[in-house]
């Protein structure tokens, strides 16, 4: 699946919050990209259906700023997954 999601939100901690998604990520064996910053999250991964479900279940459990976010799943064929995990800090949610 592919996964999708933004949040602006106040993140007091971010180098906290991207040491536990990228961990979450780790475990659950996602792949894609999350821009973390001072004003929020912008998120785009893939997976195994289960392993999407998984994240927007346990994140906002991990970063607690993400309780609330409108997360978006969607199909996706092997070939359109992202390769790689990069979580990192940024001045912009979107940029």
């Amino acid at each position: 699946g592919i996964l999708l999601f933004y949040q602006y939100v106040v993140v007091p901690d971010v180098k906290s919050s991207i040491e536990d998604l990228r961990q979450v990520c780790k475990d659950l064996g996602l792949e894609g990209r999350i821009r973390v910053s001072a004003e929020g999250f912008n998120g785009n991964l893939s997976g195994t259906w289960g392993a999407c479900e998984a994240f927007i279940n346990q994140s906002p459990a991990r970063v607690r700023e993400l309780a609330g976010t409108d997360f978006k799943l969607a199909p996706c064929k092997d070939g359109e997954t992202f390769r790689g995990l990069k979580v990192w800090e940024t001045h912009e949610v979107c940029g």
